[in-house]
């Protein structure tokens, strides 16, 4: 009798397993979807900063070039809450204007990036980097800057602070049980 039981059982057993397999499955690949449209959102977050830099050195540019790296900071810091510096780098990298100092005299924190630019790159995005003036982690987004011949001239940089781009993942309201963190080219995690 057992075995007549046992044998009649069998089959919704099997089927019970295969369907908790199948709902494990989809449960995952929901998972799955929720997280890529999570990064997604996050991602664009930070590109939405990264391209309004990209589209305010251009615009700045020439009040850049002039050595009024303060008054441009003045400006967009409290539009840009990510910016932690505005600079001007000659062309052998040395600073001409920095919003942070009055007399600037550093040369260039990424002298890679900026070879780059020197080589005719437009436009640079940095892996992070301990900020000399600043002292927190940053990004930068470096853009070459040239003469009427189209000599390079030098570079603005846009430095960003990795903590306030963190905070910007944050605002994208994140469930609970959800992590994003910013990395580097390197794979440094920041926050």
């Amino acid at each position: 009798m057992l075995i007549t039981i046992a044998a009649a059982l069998t089959p919704i057993l099997i089927f019970a397993g295969f369907r908790s397999y199948l709902n494990a499955q989809d449960a995952r690949a929901e998972r799955r979807n929720n997280l890529t449209e999570i990064s997604d959102r996050a991602i664009d977050e930070v590109e939405q900063v990264l391209s309004t830099v990209d589209t305010l050195q251009q615009i700045y540019e020439a009040d850049i070039v002039a050595g009024d790296c303060r008054g441009v900071f003045a400006t967009l810091s409290p539009r840009v809450p990510q910016l932690s510096n505005i600079a001007y780098f000659d062309s052998e990298g040395f600073t001409q204007c920095s919003a942070l100092t009055e007399r600037p005299t550093l040369k260039v924190a990424q002298p890679d990036a900026f070879e780059q630019l020197k080589a005719g790159k437009t436009t640079i995005r940095t892996d992070a980097f301990f900020g000399p003036q600043s002292q927190t982690w940053l990004f930068s987004v470096l853009r070459r800057v040239e003469d009427g011949d189209g000599q390079f001239r030098g570079a603005m940089a846009f430095p960003l602070r990795t903590d306030e781009l963190i905070r910007t993942i944050r605002l994208t309201n994140l469930p609970d049980d959800v992590e994003l963190a910013l990395s580097d080219g390197d794979g440094q995690v920041f926050g």
